[in-house]
C-alpha cells in the first residue's frame, strides 16, 4: 500500500495477549499462514474492545467499477460482549463511497457492511477462516460491481434507530401532489427493543397519545443514486449537508415551515420529528425504482427550535417574533434517528405476500368458520374489494373456528367482520356488510342486489345448496361464481369456480363434483359424517358438528391460495384438497368439460361431454349389438331442471342383440343405492338410455315409447320424471317424460 493507513484507537498487544474469543482466533488464523491472501499486521486493545489489523490481498480486474485496491487494509474491531457483528473498517483514507456501507457518526474510516442476516443467526456458524474470506469478497465484488446484484433491493440512504415510526401508507404521494402534511403521533408502549411512535394526520387518532405532545413534518429531496451512504447525521447541520447534495435546502425550507405554523398557533411545546424522502435510482439519471424514508426525531420543542433556527425569541416563557430573521445555528438542534415503516396497504401487504394487489370487486356469502378465514386470510394478502352478506349473529360455540374472537359474541357477524377486515389494512378494503338471508333478503333486497350486480366474482361460502342453485340460476348478474366448502367430517376442502363467461354454471360444477365422487376411490368417504355432533343451545336444531379449528384453519389457507389460482385464469375449475391424520394434504385435480342445456317444454335438462363421451364409448364397444344402461343426476323441482350425470351401464343379464335390448336388473338396485351413499344423496337415478345400431334413426321405436310409459308411471308415484337418451351413430337425442 501506498497510502499511509488511519490509525486505530487502541494499545498494541501480542496476539496471544488477546481476551476476546474471535479476535484471538482471528489473529491465530492469520499467523499459521494458511491463508496466503491475507497477513496479521497487529492486535489493538481497549476498554470493551480488541482490534485485529489485516492486509488483504484482493483479486481486481484490469477495469474495476470502484476504486479497490489489490491490497486494502482492514481493522476488524470485536466487542467483548459479543452482542453485535464484528464492526470491519477499511483504513484507507480514500476508500470510495460504494454500496453496501454502514452509516456512522463520522464518514472516515468507512465501514464495510458484510452481512444481511442478524448476528445471533451468524454466530451460530461464524468462522475466522469464513471471515476473512468473507471481507475478500466483499472487495472482489466491490471492485467489479457485482456485490449489489439487479436483481436485489437498492441499498437505504441511510441507517436507522430501534424507535419505529409507523407512517401513512400513501404519505410520498401527497407529498409529490405538493401538499406536505403536518402528522400527530401516538406513542405505543415502549419495550425492552425500543419504542413504537405511530404518524397520523389529524382526526386519525387511534387514542389519547402518550408521552410528550410530537408532531411531524414531511420534506422530500432530488432522486439519489442508492448506496451512497457518508455518515449518520446527529443534528440538523448534517442532515443539511446531506439533503442539500439531493437538492434540498433544508433549513431554509424548515424555517418557513415553522414560520407559517406559528401564525396558525401550532403546538409550540410539541416536539418535531423531520421526515425526509429520498428518491432512489440504480443508476446516475435513471428511473426512481423506490423511495427511502427517513426520520429525525428533536429532543427540543418547537419553540426552542423556532429560537435557534432565529424566528422568534423566548423571554420569559413567551415567544416574541423577530422583525428580521436572525441567525440560524442548525448545529445545536440535535436529534434521533427513527426507523421508519409504513403501514400496511394493499400494495405492501400484497408483495409481503409475494403477490401483485389486485382489486376485483367480490361479494362474500357466508361468513361462518371457513368464509371468515378465507376472506381474512384474502384480505391481509391485499386482494379483492369485498361486500360481506350474512344474517346470523355470532354465538359462544363459533369462536372456536371463526376468525371473530368472543368479544363479538352476540352481534352480527357481517358488520364486526366488516370492521375487523379494515382493520388490517390501511386503506378501506370492506365497503358493505349486509345482514340478511341471500334467498329471503326482505328489506336488504335492494342493496342486496345493488352488490351482486356490482361483484366481479361472487364467492359463496354458505356450504348451502339452495344459495349455490339459487345464485347460478335466478340472479342473472355477470359476476363470476366461486365456492369453497368443507366435507362433513372437514378433512377435505371443495374449491369449485366458473369460467370468466359463466358458460359452466355453478350448479353443473356441482354436478361434476359429485361424479368425481362416485367414480374416485380415493373420495369413498369423502361426504361420511362427522363421528359426533355437539349440542350448543336447546334447540332441537341446535348442533354443531365436531370438527378441528387445525382443519378448518389449514383449509382455509389453502383455499385462500386455490381461490387466486382460480380466479388467475379464465377457465373453470374443480379441486378437493384432503388432509390425513398428520395433516398432510393430497389435491384432487378433477376434470371439468363443457355443458349442454336442452329445453324440453318447460324443463331444462343440463348434461355435460364427458357423460355424452361414456355413453358414446359404450355404445362403440358393444355394436353391433345394442346396449344401454341406466342415467344418474339429479332434479331440481323448484326451478324444473334435471341434471344427467352419469350413467351405470348395462347389467350382466341384460339382453343386447343387433337389433334389440332388454336391460336387466342383477345388481343395478345394489350400484344405485351406492351411488346414493357415496353422494350424500345427491345423485339418484333419472332415467335409462339404450343405443341404436349403425344406420337407424334416434326416433324412439314403439317398444321404447311403451317403456317410456311405463317408466313414467313408476317413477310419477316419487313426483318425478323420466329422462330417455337414444345414442346413435349420428349423435343423440333426448326425451322427457312429463304426466299432465
Amino acid at each position: 500500500m501506498t497510502e499511509e493507513s488511519l490509525s486505530i484507537p487502541g494499545e498494541r498487544v501480542a496476539p496471544d495477549a488477546l481476551k476476546i474469543k474471535k479476535a484471538r482466533a482471528v489473529a491465530s488464523f492469520l499467523l499459521s499462514k494458511i491463508h496466503p491472501w491475507a497477513k496479521l499486521v497487529e492486535c489493538l486493545s481497549t476498554d470493551g474492545s480488541e482490534t485485529v489489523v489485516i492486509e488483504l490481498s484482493v483479486e481486481v480486474g484490469q477495469a474495476p467499477v470502484h476504486a479497490i485496491q489489490p491490497i486494502e487494509r482492514i481493522a476488524a474491531i470485536f466487542d467483548d460482549a459479543d452482542q453485535k457483528c464484528p464492526e470491519v473498517l477499511s483504513l484507507r483514507a480514500s476508500f470510495p463511497r460504494v454500496p453496501h456501507l454502514n452509516a456512522k457518526e463520522h464518514e472516515i474510516p468507512r465501514s464495510l457492511c458484510l452481512y444481511e442476516e442478524r448476528y445471533d443467526d451468524l454466530k451460530l456458524g461464524w468462522t475466522a477462516p469464513s471471515f476473512i474470506e468473507r471481507i475478500r469478497m466483499w472487495l472482489r465484488e466491490t471492485a467489479k460491481g457485482t456485490l449489489h446484484q439487479e436483481d436485489q433491493p437498492l441499498e437505504p440512504i441511510l441507517t436507522s434507530g430501534n424507535i419505529h415510526l409507523v407512517l401513512p401508507a400513501d404519505l410520498f404521494s401527497t407529498i409529490q401532489s405538493g401538499a406536505p402534511d403536518k402528522l400527530e403521533i401516538a406513542r405505543c408502549e415502549p419495550g425492552p427493543n425500543g419504542e413504537v411512535l405511530i404518524a397520523e394526520r389529524a382526526g386519525n387518532h387511534l387514542g389519547k397519545p402518550r408521552g410528550h405532545p410530537t408532531v411531524a413534518t414531511t420534506f422530500a429531496c432530488q432522486p439519489q443514486t442508492h448506496g451512497v451512504i457518508r455518515f449518520l447525521p446527529r443534528n440538523l447541520a448534517q442532515l443539511h449537508e446531506i439533503t442539500s447534495s439531493a437538492g434540498l435546502d433544508l433549513v431554509s425550507e424548515l424555517r418557513n415551515r415553522l414560520d407559517t405554523w406559528e401564525r396558525d398557533k401550532a403546538p409550540l411545546d410539541s416536539l418535531l420529528i423531520v421526515i425526509v424522502f429520498f428518491p432512489k435510482t440504480r443508476t446516475v439519471g435513471g428511473a426512481i425504482e423506490s423511495v427511502d424514508s427517513w426520520a429525525f426525531l428533536t429532543p427540543q420543542t418547537i419553540r426552542e427550535l423556532g429560537e435557534r433556527l432565529g424566528l422568534w425569541q423566548l423571554q420569559n416563557g413567551f415567544t416574541g417574533r423577530l422583525l428580521v430573521p436572525g441567525q440560524a445555528h442548525p448545529e445545536t438542534i440535535l436529534f434521533d434517528v427513527l426507523n421508519p415503516t409504513f403501514a400496511l396497504s394493499r400494495k405492501s401487504a400484497a408483495a409481503l405476500n409475494g403477490f401483485s394487489p389486485d382489486e376485483k370487486r367480490i361479494t362474500a356469502i357466508g361468513l361462518g368458520a371457513l368464509g371468515s378465514q378465507l376472506v381474512t386470510k384474502l384480505i391481509r394478502a391485499g386482494y379483492g374489494t369485498w361486500s360481506f352478506v350474512d344474517e346470523d349473529f355470532l354465538l359462544p360455540h363459533n369462536v372456536v373456528r371463526h376468525e371473530l374472537s368472543s368479544q363479538a359474541v352476540g352481534f352480527l357477524k357481517a358488520p364486526v367482520m366488516m370492521q375487523w377486515a379494515n382493520s388490517l389494512l390501511e386503506c378501506e378494503i370492506v365497503t358493505d356488510a349486509i345482514r340478511t338471508n341471500v334467498i329471503h333478503p326482505g328489506k336488504e333486497a335492494g342493496r342486496l342486489r345493488d352488490v351482486l350486480e356490482k361483484a366481479d366474482v361472487i364467492a359463496d361460502f354458505s356450504a348451502s345448496v339452495a344459495v349455490g342453485r339459487l345464485l347460478a340460476r335466478e340472479e342473472n348478474t355477470k359476476g363470476r361464481r366461486v365456492a369453497a366448502f368443507l366435507n362433513p367430517r372437514g378433512t377435505d376442502l371443495v374449491v369449485l369456480s366458473e369460467d370468466v363467461g359463466r358458460k359452466i354454471p355453478m350448479d353443473c360444477l356441482e354436478m361434476q363434483y359429485y361424479r368425481a365422487i362416485f367414480r374416485n376411490p380415493e373420495l369413498n368417504s369423502h361426504l361420511g359424517r362427522a363421528v359426533g355432533r355437539t349440542r350448543y343451545a336447546q334447540s332441537c336444531r341446535d348442533l354443531t358438528s365436531t370438527i378441528p379449528e387445525d382443519l378448518v384453519s389449514l383449509h382455509a389457507s389453502i383455499g385462500s391460495r386455490a381461490l387466486r389460482w382460480a380466479l388467475g385464469k379464465d377457465s373453470a375449475s374443480l379441486g378437493i384438497w384432503s388432509a390425513d391424520e398428520s395433516l398432510a394434504v393430497e389435491h384432487v385435480n378433477i376434470n371439468v368439460t363443457p355443458i349442454q342445456e336442452l329445453r324440453l317444454g318447460d324443463w331444462l335438462l343440463c348434461a355435460d361431454e364427458d357423460l355424452l363421451r361414456t355413453v358414446l364409448t359404450i355404445r362403440h364397444n358393444k355394436l353391433p349389438n345394442e346396449t344401454g344402461g341406466v342415467l344418474l343426476g339429479s332434479f331440481d323441482l323448484d326451478r324444473h331442471i334435471v341434471y344427467v350425470v352419469d350413467t351405470i351401464p348395462s347389467p350382466p343379464d341384460s339382453i343386447e342383440r343387433p337389433m334389440a335390448y332388454i336391460r336387466g336388473c342383477q345388481g343395478l338396485l345394489e350400484a344405485v343405492h351406492k351411488v346414493e351413499e357415496k353422494t350424500g344423496g345427491m345423485l339418484q337415478y333419472v332415467g335409462e338410455w339404450h343405443s341404436h345400431p349403425d344406420d337407424i334413426s334416434l326416433e324412439p321405436s314403439e317398444d321404447d315409447r311403451a317403456e317410456f310409459e311405463w317408466l313414467a308411471g313408476y317413477m310419477q308415484a316419487d313426483g318425478l320424471i323420466p329422462v330417455m337418451l337414444i345414442s346413435g351413430q349420428n349423435g343423440q337425442a333426448w326425451f322427457l317424460h312429463t304426466m299432465e
